[in-house]
């Protein structure tokens, strides 16, 4: 299917069905159950063009996706492998994964500490799900992707992580994303913020962040999150 002969229509079918494939790979599923439940949806020709999509984002070094796989895998092995199914029983051992994961791995990684990282997590499911924000867009914040990415994989919980600008003087009405993080006052922190399926169990922290030599350092701030709203939140 070469993609000079794909309709709108093709195209759509081809990325739902990705989406798909990536879904069926966090839970778990084995190759024979995804194929089947693909089947019952999407031709052949679209499964195959599909898997074929999410090889080239990953080995195509033209990609934005390109090496992200392997910074993932590198920031997570940090920790014990044990550990993490150990904790991903009980909503607050999955954040307790997430927030080491961020601290210890991505943050101190030079290429993980630049990308915002939404974990999924489960029941019953020993592989954590975790999501790269991509974004080419510099005009959006990683919070624009956060309802897509939970709505298309209804997990039991999520956990967003990612660095953000702390600022003050700024009309949230009236200003644009940017804003805070060209406001030479503006301080940098580590947001994490997360919620259950039913909604009674989220999960908010704030990291203001210092360096030691190659080390950084995450400092907990109390008060985040209080009587915090947004419509961005899933």
């Amino acid at each position: 299917m070469k993609e000079n002969n794909l309709s709108k229509k093709d195209k759509k079918e081809i990325l739902d069905c990705a989406s798909e494939l990536q879904s069926h790979m966090f839970r778990g599923l084995d190759a024979e159950e995804s194929f089947k439940k693909l089947s019952s949806k999407y031709s052949n020709r679209t499964i195959h063009t599909s898997m074929e999509l999410l090889k080239q984002a990953k080995n195509n070094k033209n990609s934005p996706f390109a090496g992200v796989t392997d910074v993932i895998n590198r920031c997570m092995s940090k920790l014990d492998r044990d550990w993490i199914s150990d904790n991903l029983e009980s909503n607050e051992g999955f954040y307790k994964v997430c927030d080491r994961a961020y601290k210890d791995g991505f943050m101190q990684d030079k290429e993980g500490r630049g990308i915002p990282i939404v974990f999924l997590w489960v029941k019953g499911n020993s592989h954590l799900g975790v999501v790269p924000i991509m974004m080419e867009e510099h005009d959006k914040s990683p919070m624009d992707f956060l309802k897509d990415i939970v709505y298309n994989e209804k997990p039991d919980a999520y956990c967003m992580c990612a660095e953000a600008s702390m600022g003050t003087g700024h009309d949230k009405d009236t200003h644009k994303y940017g804003d805070i993080i060209n406001d030479p006052s503006s301080k940098d922190v580590v947001i994490l913020q997360g919620n259950s399926k039913s909604g009674d169990m989220s999960y908010k922290k704030m990291y203001s962040i210092s360096e030691d030599s190659d080390l950084v350092i995450l400092h907990e701030m109390s008060g985040f999150g209080e009587n915090m709203e947004s419509d961005k939140l899933p």
